[in-house]
């Protein structure tokens, strides 16, 4: 009789690692097939589906001494309200970069960045922004 018990047991437990050894390996797969990441050089970013799932990142850079960045300001916060793009600030005076000119903007399509070298309003921003190559 007490055979039998540890039979039994043992089937269960041979049963119940089984189990949990099928829902591991389908949770791994899972998980392996939604952090497959592709090269950026292999990302079409003119692609419809690449184009609904990464938006442009617009960033301006500006100074808290540049009388410039303050007057834009108000435009900046115009322009932020377009819901196509996401939106960064970068304070020069914290975090240094290779922008010689304040305030400036700049958009970063996949791999590619682009400055903005027109006037500084959101008007003529956005129509840069839509166009369908920036140079």
């Amino acid at each position: 009789m007490l055979g039998d018990k540890n039979i039994i047991f043992t089937i269960c437990v041979i049963l119940i690692l089984f189990v949990l050894f099928v829902i591991a390996e389908k949770t791994k797969m899972s998980f392996q097939q939604k952090t497959r990441f592709q090269p950026a050089g292999q990302i079409d970013i003119n692609s419809p589906t690449t184009q609904k799932i990464y938006k442009p990142v617009i960033t301006l850079h500006y100074t808290d001494w540049c009388p410039e960045c303050i007057v834009f300001r108000q435009e900046w916060e115009k322009l932020k309200k377009n819901p196509m793009y996401d939106f960064y600030e970068n304070n020069e005076d914290i975090n240094p970069s290779y922008i010689n000119v304040y305030p400036t903007i700049t958009v970063l399509y996949g791999p590619r960045r682009h400055i903005y070298n027109g006037k500084m309003d959101a008007e003529n921003i956005t129509a840069w922004l839509e166009t369908p190559k920036h140079d």
